[in-house]
């Protein structure tokens, strides 16, 4: 599957088995923006919520680095 799709190509396939949809919707410039209110009001149906800023290396100096593999694979198997 390509890393981007068309919304035609979205539409046909919501509800799939095979597909889940993400919203990893995140305000680089305006951190303090609640995106999860955003996704709350109104996002592609079927869709779940995952919120970047609270997935993080918490022991990286650097800002918004991923976390260690295992972390971020057991945050996707959260999701479905």
């Amino acid at each position: 599957m390509e890393m981007l799709v068309s919304t035609e190509w979205l539409a046909g396939e919501l509800g799939a088995n095979d597909l889940r949809v993400v919203d990893a919707t995140y305000f680089a410039l305006d951190p303090a923006h609640d995106a999860q209110a955003d996704y709350e009001a109104g996002h592609i149906p079927g869709a779940v919520y995952l919120d970047l800023a609270n997935l993080k290396d918490e022991n990286n100096p650097l800002p918004g680095m991923l976390p260690p593999a295992e972390k971020f694979a057991s945050r996707m198997q959260s999701l479905g």
